[in-house]
């Protein structure tokens, strides 16, 4: 084989030997434990007994090429071109193109996802433990990486149980290197904009954001988070034709509870108060495990003057998170754009009213 065609004998002769790569390595060789004569360089079945190939002791992993910025290395391509963020050039690297599974690691991250699925704190806390031990079997294991960051983004970020800031830096680490082992894991690449999108890099969300989008075009919560980006960059009038495509694209999808929550958001920061009411309820009818929406509702309610009413969503809300605070309110400010701080504060008045406490 040579560059996936089939070359004659005569036309190969004096050519290198296909096995050897680029690189001057030795590609992975795969032969047939019954029929030893059978090889190639990729896993498959054996041709004559239907075995699955086994890797040939001493063979190196194959590899192949991509490139990446060296200043921003969550971008990562298949060709060269210039870095998105800052123009550089576009730097290549060889990296291993196939990773072998170990089953015991892919056994603890499907347990994960499991328990992940039940919601609240304990569970996550749980999965995010599971999934890091899936990592430490297997650390080429790209879904439980991507799976210790979301437990680790949802803790901190949502229900501000762990340090806000150690477990967005930490997600981050681990979102970068998923991306670097699997460019084209469009849930890495969503979940890294998520990260960027709370930490006052919304702008690099959105590149993050449209990236997962492309490699995945059904993907709402791209869509919907983009959403979330405008608001923080004090677009919010603009965030709900991204929330509602997101609708379009997935209306059965499991963050729908979010986007609900999100367009609640949107409406809340345009003075759109009775609105917000209304979604934030659509939100928490949805999933009532998700603190976030209790929160936005009690501030919403008391800004139009329900004030029984918001005082016990906020005790609601507080029996799910009872370690948030206007305090933990401000500081987990997502940016720094001052319509989006001066439309937060007024949130955080509604907050205030609904008896949401100072510390």
């Amino acid at each position: 084989m040579a560059g996936g065609l089939v070359v004659p004998d005569e036309l190969s002769a004096g050519a290198p030997d296909p096995k050897i790569k680029a690189s001057g390595r030795l590609a992975a060789e795969y032969i047939c434990p019954m029929d030893p004569e059978v090889s190639q360089d990729h896993p498959g079945a054996c041709p004559k007994c239907g075995m699955a190939l086994e890797r040939a002791a001493g063979s190196a992993p194959a590899t192949r090429v991509e490139y990446t910025c060296p200043m921003h290395p969550e971008i990562v391509r298949d060709g060269a071109g210039s870095c998105p963020i800052c123009g550089m050039a576009l730097e290549p690297r060889t990296v291993v193109a196939e990773h072998e599974e170990n089953p015991d690691s892919v056994d603890l991250y499907f347990l994960g996802l499991q328990v992940f699925g039940k919601g609240g704190v304990d569970n996550i806390r749980r999965a995010r433990e599971l999934f890091e031990r899936a990592v430490a079997l297997d650390p080429g294991n790209v879904d439980a990486l991507v799976g210790a960051a979301r437990a680790g983004v949802i803790l901190g970020a949502i229900y501000g149980f762990d340090d806000r800031a150690s477990t967005l830096a930490e997600a981050e680490t681990l979102l970068i290197k998923g991306i670097s082992l699997a460019p084209r894991n469009f849930w890495a690449h969503l979940w890294l904009g998520f990260v960027f999108i709370h930490t006052n890099r919304a702008q690099r969300g959105i590149g993050e954001l449209e990236q997962a989008a492309a490699l995945n075009r059904n993907l709402g919560a791209a869509h919907a988070w983009i959403g979330l980006a405008k608001i923080v960059m004090g677009r919010a009038e603009e965030a709900e034709a991204h929330i509602n495509e997101a609708f379009r694209l997935a209306p059965a999808e499991s963050f729908g509870f979010m986007w609900w929550h999100l367009l609640g958001v949107a409406k809340l920061h345009l003075g759109a108060d009775e609105e917000a009411v209304a979604l934030f309820r659509r939100s928490i009818d949805t999933n009532r495990n998700y603190p976030l929406s209790q929160f936005y509702s009690a501030a919403a309610l008391a800004l139009v003057g329900r004030l029984d009413e918001a005082r016990a969503e906020a005790k609601s809300a507080l029996a799910l998170a009872p370690n948030y605070s206007l305090a933990r309110f401000r500081k987990a400010a997502e940016g720094d754009n001052p319509v989006f701080l001066r439309q937060r504060e007024r949130i955080a008045e509604g907050l205030r009213k609904a008896g949401i406490p100072e510390e």
